[in-house]
This record gives structure tokens, C-alpha cells and sequence, in this order.
């Protein structure tokens, strides 16, 4: 009817999918030469939300916390080694945004791939200029 149209009959409990839980976002958030996540489910945390209220972004959030990239719904169509690897990933620019759409490389290095540091996060975009 109507409601399936306008998505008015769409619950939380109807989004069910993988996620990271807690614990393991913690431990990754824990981890210095981690720099993100990415999986191929529409976030890290469940889609699962069987209760009202429940916290339903707590992974996302710790992450975010230590400065993590989340990248989601990705969908890889080969298999990468688990060695000598170096993942780019190259989002949108959108102003104001807190997502993005991106693409995603990835380059099999010879040898051992260098770790770079962790860059500092790049400054605010300056604000809009006032209206005439």
C-alpha cells in the first residue's frame, strides 16, 4: 500500500544484518597501525535493533572516537592477500558531509609495503562566504 511506498511500514527490526560488536571495536580502536574498517554490510554496527531505545551506533561511535575510517558496503569482487598491502581509498568531497561515496584501491606491494603514520586530519573547510 501507501505505507510500502513512502517506507512508512519500515521498523529498525526489519534491518537485519552483520556487524562489529563492541568488544571487537574496542580492540580495533585500541590498535595503532590500524587505521579503519571496512566492511561490506551497510554499517559496523547490527542492523539487528529488537528494542526501542538500544544504542544502535556504539561501534561506529567508538571508532569514530579514535579517529578510524569506516567504510561500508563494500564490495570486493577478488580475494587480497592478507600481506604486503596497501589499501587507498578516495571518497567524495562533500561539504558538510559525514559520508561519502568512494572508491577503494589496492596496491600489492613486492616487498614489505612502508607503514606511514597516522596523518593529522585535514582542517575545516573555510565557511561559506555571507550572502549578498
Amino acid at each position: 500500500g501507501l505505507e510500502g511506498l513512502l517506507g512508512l511500514d519500515l521498523l529498525p527490526i526489519d534491518y537485519n544484518y552483520p556487524g562489529i560488536s563492541e568488544e571487537a571495536a574496542r580492540y580495533i580502536a585500541s590498535q595503532p597501525n590500524v587505521y579503519g574498517v571496512m566492511i561490506d554490510s551497510p554499517g559496523v554496527d547490527s542492523g539487528a535493533v529488537p528494542i526501542i531505545g538500544f544504542d544502535i551506533y556504539k561501534s561506529s561511535r567508538i571508532l569514530a572516537r579514535e579517529n578510524k575510517y569506516i567504510v561500508q558496503n563494500v564490495n570486493l569482487e577478488c580475494t587480497l592477500p592478507n600481506i604486503n598491502l596497501k589499501i587507498y581509498i578516495l571518497p567524495l568531497y562533500v561539504l558538510g558531509g559525514t559520508s561519502a561515496p568512494c572508491r577503494i584501491f589496492a596496491h600489492v606491494c613486492q616487498d614489505q609495503c612502508p607503514v606511514p603514520a597516522l596523518p593529522p586530519p585535514p582542517p575545516p573547510p573555510p565557511p561559506p562566504p555571507p550572502p549578498p
